[in-house]
């Protein structure tokens, strides 16, 4: 999930494990792993938000501004894979 809410003139975001604020953030590896440089992101209900340009702990950039605001209640997916990385 997003840790707050983004508009179209981010193009950098910060995630943790839950709805709202207060979640932990994933670890370097963990980000990396879900969110592989090049994927396409996209909010639960199908819409795109991004190509991720690089990836951190508990952040994600994209290759350019956010295609779609966010919400912190958004879960976020992936062309590669889906985020739930509370299971890992």
């Amino acid at each position: 999930y997003p840790s707050s809410s983004y508009t179209t003139s981010d193009s950098t975001i910060s995630i943790d494990d839950s709805v709202g604020s207060g979640g932990s953030s994933p670890s370097e590896s963990v980000t990396t792993t879900n969110f592989p440089v090049g994927s396409i992101v996209y909010k639960s209900d199908g819409t795109k938000i991004g190509v991720v340009a690089s990836t951190g702990a508990g952040e994600i950039t994209f290759a350019s501004a956010l295609e779609a605001s966010l919400a912190e209640t958004d879960q976020l997916y992936t062309s590669q894979v889906y985020l739930y990385w509370m299971d890992m």
